[in-house]
């Protein structure tokens, strides 16, 4: 007779979701990142531009070496390598699921820090994709235990998860481990993780601090 794992262990089951959670999120900034740095060839030389503003092969005339890198690079398995108009539309469809997940959490736990304002579209300028990624990313993060009890979500975070496995082994992108957490000199907890706030001087680009998970203290830098 098996033993259910919750009965040995009755935090398991939230541990797990909470793991599973936390690496899809992280995941979401530096896919989103790479994508936005595929669509950069998309962009058109201006009326009147030179030529030489193409890459140019020497002894082959000018090609397109990044729609050439590309093909080779594509994990998805079909072949047909990523063209940058795919990529717009990779990028779009990644940052429509962030948005619509992150208002639907806002809307069903009132938290009392509401969620970032995103806009419809992602940035442009791959960092600045990220680092928005990054906000609303963290802000999820840091409500995973209340949003672990809304089973009505739960439909869209796992097509979204699913959605973010794909790109992320069609652009390639290995996540990074997660770097061991600090302790923190509030409440001695060793619970303090990046994140990122609103910068005071009002540039629309968030500034990194350090933040406790579990008291909630903030730095601004470490603590």
């Amino acid at each position: 007779m098996s033993i259910p794992v919750d009965a040995i262990d009755p935090t398991a089951t939230a541990r797990r979701w909470s793991e599973k959670f936390t690496y899809h999120l992280d995941l979401i900034p530096v896919v989103l990142e790479a994508i936005v740095e595929t669509t950069l060839p998309a962009l058109g030389v201006s009326r009147g531009g030179s030529r030489f503003d193409r890459p140019q092969v020497t002894g082959g005339g000018y090609q397109d070496t990044m729609s050439a890198m590309l093909a080779v690079f594509d994990q998805s398995g079909r072949a047909d390598g990523i063209q940058p108009s795919a990529a717009v539309k990779d990028a779009r469809e990644l940052w429509s699921w962030l948005v619509e997940y992150t208002n639907a959490v806002d809307a069903w736990i009132a938290p009392t820090r509401p969620a970032p304002t995103l806009a419809s579209r992602p940035d442009a300028d791959p960092l600045t994709a990220r680092a928005l990624a990054l906000t609303a990313c963290g802000w999820l993060i840091d409500h995973a235990d209340t949003i672990h009890t809304v089973t009505e979500l739960d439909e869209h975070s796992e097509a979204m998860f699913t959605e973010i496995r794909r790109l992320r082994g069609r652009y390639g992108v290995t996540p990074r481990p997660r770097t061991p957490r600090e302790m923190c000199t509030t409440c001695g907890r060793r619970d303090v993780v990046a994140a990122w706030a609103s910068d005071p001087s009002g540039s629309p680009k968030p500034i990194r601090v350090a933040r406790c998970r579990s008291c909630g203290e903030t730095w601004r830098g470490r603590p």
